[in-house]
């Protein structure tokens, strides 16, 4: 009888390959505007991560949230410095 973690490292692989292949090539815009975690974000903004997540809270800023990590589009960070 086949080990069935074997079995479920080699489905997880599959559905890895697949979904790799099927992610779609990113655009120019895409590659020039890269996407910061909330560390990068305050290095760039040069504010604390308190700030930050002060300004998500208040939705001064508008982060991306793929599960719990919050991820700033440089260009939104950008815009923000322009209005402030």
């Amino acid at each position: 009888m086949n080990n069935p973690f074997d079995e479920l490292s080699m489905r997880l692989e599959r559905i890895e390959q697949l979904l790799v292949k099927n992610q779609p090539p990113q655009t120019q815009e895409q590659k020039e505007d890269p996407l910061l975690n909330i560390e990068e974000a305050a290095a760039y903004l040069k504010i604390p991560k308190k700030t930050i997540y002060q300004y998500t809270s208040n939705r001064k800023l508008i982060p991306l949230k793929p599960g719990r990590r919050l991820l700033f589009r440089k260009s939104d960070l950008d815009n923000f410095l322009t209005r402030k």
